[in-house]
């Protein structure tokens, strides 16, 4: 059995933290996002769906999304720390915007819905989270 790392913990974020390029850091998160994605989101589903009718579901729930928005704004201030945002976005603002967008939710909405491959959800999350979050 193997131990779970926290996220902040993990080999991709410490390349984050070293990156010096804030496109190259947003890059590294969006690799290990779609990772995370491609093996999570249909079981996050499934406990997102649970949640209406299970309080116990609805509880994780509710703790799975306080930790996702934790480590998303953890990695956002990684990356105002590159002088990578736009100079409009406050973290919080940029955190919100990529917690949104690259959630369960969005990435299963383009790949089981939709019929996208995993790798053209990554490429369309790259050029909408440049375009919309950095400089």
């Amino acid at each position: 059995m193997t131990s779970r790392v926290p996220m902040l913990d993990r080999p991709w974020v410490q390349q984050m933290r070293e990156e010096p390029d804030g496109r190259q850091a947003l890059d590294i998160f969006l690799s290990s996002s779609l990772a995370i994605l491609s093996r999570l989101a249909p079981v996050l589903k499934i406990v997102r769906d649970a949640a209406g009718a299970d309080p116990e579901m609805a509880a994780l729930w509710q703790i799975i999304q306080q930790q996702r928005l934790a480590d998303f704004v953890a990695f956002t201030q990684l990356l105002a720390g590159k002088q990578a945002l736009r100079p409009e976005l406050t973290v919080q603002h940029a955190a919100d915007i990529l917690f949104c967008l690259v959630s369960p939710e969005v990435y299963l909405s383009f790949t089981a819905q939709r019929g996208w491959t995993p790798d053209q959800w990554a490429q369309w999350a790259s050029h909408t989270l440049t375009a919309t979050v950095l400089r």
